[in-house]
């Protein structure tokens, strides 16, 4: 998305959607930026290994296609591992790595990767007003869509016994509440 000549957003579009009325035609796109690759694909690592920030970023992100990098913290001096399970979330282990030496990943609107910590002496990019009675508002439209499908729980029962041939009894199993 740009603006004039300048990029304020780029990312990937997820949906559009194209709606007729009487009056006229409403074109919608939804999408998210540079960091869905991260959040939707799982970190290609086959084995559990320990890595630093510097490893995560060789081996996961850019295999993702994120190319654009700036590590933007003048004093990191922890350089901490973490643990790596396979199935784990790109961007999960992007963010447990930047934390491990104490700072955090996000996206510039260009699609470059900052992993840094913000700079709170620059004053704020633009300020969001949205009032209940409208006046004033230079927010133009808002859909705010509250969802639990996806939730759950996960319970995993260990038991161990040993094999015996006098023991050959049924468990006797109660639940719980």
């Amino acid at each position: 998305v740009k603006i004039r000549d300048t990029v304020i957003l780029s990312g990937r579009v997820d949906s559009v959607t194209r709606d007729v009325y009487r009056r006229g035609v409403t074109l919608s796109l939804s999408g998210r930026d540079d960091a869905a690759i991260l959040v939707d694909c799982a970190a290609p690592v086959f084995s559990a290994r320990q890595l630093n920030l510097d490893e995560v970023i060789a081996s996961i992100v850019r295999p993702l296609g994120i190319t654009r990098i700036r590590i933007q913290a003048s004093d990191m001096t922890r350089n901490d591992r973490i643990h790596i399970e396979p199935g784990e979330r790109a961007w999960d282990t992007l963010a447990r790595a930047a934390a491990a030496r104490g700072v955090w990943p996000w996206l510039d609107p260009d699609g470059t990767l900052v992993i840094g910590g913000p700079d709170y002496s620059s004053p704020p990019v633009a300020d969001l007003i949205l009032r209940r009675d409208g006046r004033g508002n230079n927010l133009i439209s808002l859909s705010d869509m509250r969802n639990i499908q996806g939730c759950f729980s996960e319970l995993i029962l260990l038991a161990q016994s040993h094999a015996s041939t006098t023991d050959n009894q049924k468990l006797k199993l109660k639940p719980v509440d």
